[in-house]
């Protein structure tokens, strides 16, 4: 996975005369890397699956977990790292403005195209 990981890779393969893939093979930059197999796929169903699904099932999770536990393995291998933050911060004196105290009281009034609760509608 190292090898592949984020980079451009050629694919060739063998077909039978339907169009069907026979065989798959990875390259890169000339030099073969892998095979390179077909999904399996299997009932999403539990109690559909047939003998061969679970078997599918097992291999996509392995495979599934294999590719996680590379990206574990990748993430912890980068070293922690502590930023400092050096830049200098300015402090700017501006005056303020004190406004007037108004006395105006401010009634609330309900409005009536909007009931506040069940019991006002019946």
């Amino acid at each position: 996975m190292k090898e592949i990981e984020g980079r451009k890779i050629i694919v060739k393969w063998l077909d039978d005369k339907e169009g069907n893939v026979l065989s798959a093979k990875a390259y890169r930059n000339g030099r073969y890397i892998c095979d390179v197999v077909p999904v399996p796929r299997y009932s999403k169903a539990y109690y559909e699956r047939t003998e061969q699904d679970f078997e599918n099932q097992a291999l996509m999770s392995a495979y599934a977990n294999t590719v996680l536990n590379f990206g574990k393995e990748r993430r912890n291998a980068i070293d922690s790292i502590t930023v400092i933050d050096r830049t200098k911060s300015t402090i700017i004196e501006r005056e303020v403005e004190v406004l007037e105290e108004v006395e105006e009281t401010i009634t609330r009034q309900r409005s009536t195209y909007k009931r506040q609760t069940l019991l006002d509608r019946f």
